[in-house]
């Protein structure tokens, strides 16, 4: 993730900039990202979080970037939702809203062999919006209300007399601290890229005057 966050971000700051400028800047950081590997990283013996370079290649790198982060977050955000089950419509919505990109990547898929592919049909398939919405607590209710409701708008003509907004989403009381937010749009890797970021440049620059 770490390696789409950066190149979103470049594509975010240097968007005035076109996309080869982007590609050769990215390029720099990952020949940056490598030498630090090698003269800083090795020799810890840690896991490495190594750069993924041939993202530049790739036309569709948002949708890779969202299908992985989805697959990341999945399950760590399903056991959440176990622990507070009046999200679980939140979570659902959330999941459903990657059906589309899933049917991006089937369709690619058919025809292609590249390793997105692979990735895509060995890990990412068993987190399928159409396989894992029916197993989520509140699916059958939620089918209930949506049948009921086109129910009711045939009965009225058309005319759509709904629920009030959040009349059973929202009880008032207050949310946990650590109750999942889904809006499509993680920021866990924000926060830990500016923070990694932060840590890198720290590092680097500690060892440029250490030499010195």
């Amino acid at each position: 993730l770490f390696n789409y966050w950066i190149y979103s971000k470049l594509n975010t700051i240097l968007n005035f900039h076109n996309s080869t400028y982007i590609k050769l800047t990215f390029g720099e950081i990952v020949r940056i990202w490598n030498n630090f590997i090698d003269d800083e990283l090795k020799k810890t013996g840690n896991k490495i979080c190594e750069p993924i370079s041939n993202i530049v290649a790739h036309d569709d790198w948002r949708y890779r970037k969202e299908l992985y982060e989805y697959y990341v977050d999945y399950y760590p955000i399903s056991e959440t939702v176990k622990r507070y089950p009046d999200r679980c419509k939140e979570f659902h919505k959330y999941v459903e809203s990657k059906k589309n990109l899933y049917d991006y990547f089937k369709k690619r898929c058919d025809s292609s062999n590249d390793n997105i592919c692979t990735e895509f049909y060995n890990d990412y398939t068993k987190y399928d919006p159409d396989d894992v919405l029916p197993e989520l607590s509140c699916h059958d209710k939620i089918m209930q209300e949506r049948e009921a409701d086109a129910t009711r708008v045939s009965h009225n003509g058309g005319t759509f007399e709904g629920r009030e907004p959040n009349s059973e989403d929202s009880d008032g009381r207050m949310i946990p601290d650590d109750a999942p937010k889904f809006s499509g749009n993680p920021k866990t890797v924000e926060n830990v890229g500016n923070i990694l970021l932060g840590v890198v440049a720290t590092t680097m620059t500690s060892g440029a005057l250490y030499r010195v």
